[in-house]
C-alpha cells in the first residue's frame, strides 16, 4: 500500500491544495475538501476492485491443476530483459511501480548499429563525420574522443542534424561509460542533454530517420529519473519517433528490434496496472504480443540471425501466446548466435536456461 498512499499524495498535490485563510478561504478549502473526498473515494472503489479481481485469479489458479505449469511461465522484468521464472502470485510494491515504465532501454549492442549511408556535398564534414563514425566502433577511449569531437565542431555544425543526431549519440555513449565508472550524476546529465540535442537536431531535418531513432533512444533512457506521469508521456513519444525512423528507413532490422521490445513490455502489463494507470493518469500506450512478434520477425526477414536477443523475444512472444512448439527452435538459434556485449551473453545465457523446458 505504500505506493497507493504516495498515489494520494499525489492526488492531493494536484488538487491544489495549499494555505488559506479568511472566510473566502474556508470555502475554497470546503470545496477541495468535498472533491478531494470524491476522487479519493474513486480511487478507494478502484483498489478494492482491483483486489476482488486477485483473489478470483487465486483461486482459478490454486484450483487449476495446471497452475504450477502456468505460473512458471510468468514474466518478471529484469533490466531491460524478461526473465522467465516462477511467480509467487504476490506482487510488491516496486513491481507496481515499475510497471509503468513503458519503453526499453536500447540493449548495448544496438548502440552502435548505425546505417553508415548519407550524402554531405561539403568534404571537410564527410571527412570529420567519417572519423566520429570510425571511433564510435572503437575503445571506451574512442568513444570520449568522438564526443570531444563533436563537441567541438558543434558551433560550427549547430544547424546540421547529420552533425547533432551523432552529438546526441555520442552522449548516450558517454553516459554508459559514466555509468560503469559510478559517475551518476554526469550519467543523467549526458541523458538529458543528449535528448535535448536530438530533439534539436530533428528541427532541423524531421526527415532524418537516425535524429528520431536517437531521440527515442534517448527519452527511453530517461526512464529511471522521470516521475510516472512523465515516463508515460515519455512512451507515446518513443512509440512517435520510432515508428517515423522505421517509415524513413524500412529496412533496418535494428528499429522494428527497438519497436518490439517496446510493444512486448506494454503488452505485458497485466489488466489491473493499465487499469491503475489509466484512472490515475488518463491513458495509457497500448499494443499486443502479436505486435511485438510481427516486429520481432520483420528484424529477422530483413537481417536473419542478426541479433540474438532478436530470437529469444521471438521465443518469449511465442511462450507468452503458449505456441510451444515454436519455441524451442528460436531458443537454439539465441544459444547459436555469436555476439560478446553484455547483453548479448546475458540473452544466450537465458535461452540456455529456457531450452529444457521446451525442447
Amino acid at each position: 500500500m505504500a505506493n497507493i498512499n504516495n498515489r494520494i499524495h499525489e492526488l492531493l498535490a494536484s488538487l491544489g491544495i495549499g494555505i488559506v485563510i479568511g472566510a473566502g478561504g474556508a470555502i475554497i478549502l470546503e470545496r477541495i475538501f468535498n472533491r478531494t473526498s470524491r476522487e479519493l473515494g474513486k480511487l478507494s472503489d478502484l483498489v478494492a476492485e482491483i483486489r476482488d479481481e486477485l483473489d478470483k485469479l487465486k483461486t482459478v489458479l490454486s484450483e487449476s491443476t495446471d497452475s504450477a505449469s502456468i505460473r512458471s511461465r510468468g514474466v518478471r522484468k529484469a533490466g531491460s530483459y524478461y526473465s522467465i521464472h516462477p511467480s509467487s502470485g504476490d506482487e510488491d510494491d516496486d513491481e507496481f511501480e515499475e510497471a509503468y515504465e513503458v519503453f526499453t532501454t536500447a540493449p548495448e549492442s544496438l548502440l552502435y548499429k548505425d546505417a553508415p549511408e548519407y550524402q554531405v556535398d561539403d568534404e571537410e564534414l564527410s571527412e570529420h563525420l567519417k572519423e566520429v563514425d570510425k571511433l564510435f566502433k572503437g575503445s571506451e577511449d574512442d568513444v570520449i574522443s568522438a564526443y570531444d569531437l563533436l563537441i567541438e565542431s558543434r558551433e560550427k555544425y549547430s544547424r546540421n542534424a547529420q552533425v547533432l543526431w551523432r552529438l546526441a549519440k555520442s552522449h548516450m555513449l558517454y553516459s554508459g561509460i559514466k555509468s560503469k565508472h559510478g559517475e551518476s550524476i554526469e550519467q543523467k546529465r549526458l541523458l538529458y542533454e543528449g535528448s535535448e540535442i536530438a530533439k534539436k537536431a530533428l528541427t532541423f531535418d524531421n526527415e532524418c530517420a537516425d535524429a528520431h531513432k536517437w531521440f527515442a533512444l534517448l527519452i527511453g533512457s530517461l526512464a529511471e529519473y522521470e516521475p510516472t506521469a512523465q515516463k508515460i508521456s515519455n512512451g507515446f513519444l518513443f512509440k512517435e519517433h520510432i515508428l517515423k525512423a522505421i517509415e524513413l528507413r524500412p529496412a533496418e532490422a535494428y528499429l522494428y528490434n527497438f519497436y518490439g521490445r517496446w510493444c512486448f513490455e506494454v503488452a505485458m502489463l497485466s489488466w489491473w496496472e493499465k487499469r491503475a494507470a489509466q484512472a490515475i493518469y488518463g491513458s495509457l500506450p497500448e499494443s499486443t504480443i502479436d505486435e511485438a512478434l510481427s516486429n520481432f520477425l520483420k528484424a529477422e526477414e530483413i537481417d536473419p540471425d542478426f541479433y540474438n536477443a532478436n530470437s529469444l523475444m521471438i521465443a518469449k512472444c511465442y511462450i507468452q501466446k503458449r505456441e510451444y512448439t515454436k519455441v524451442a527452435g528460436w531458443l537454439e538459434k539465441a544459444v547459436s548466435i555469436g555476439g560478446e556485449t553484455a547483453d548479448e551473453i546475458t540473452a544466450r545465457t537465458e535461452a540456455k536456461t529456457l531450452l529444457p523446458q521446451y525442447k
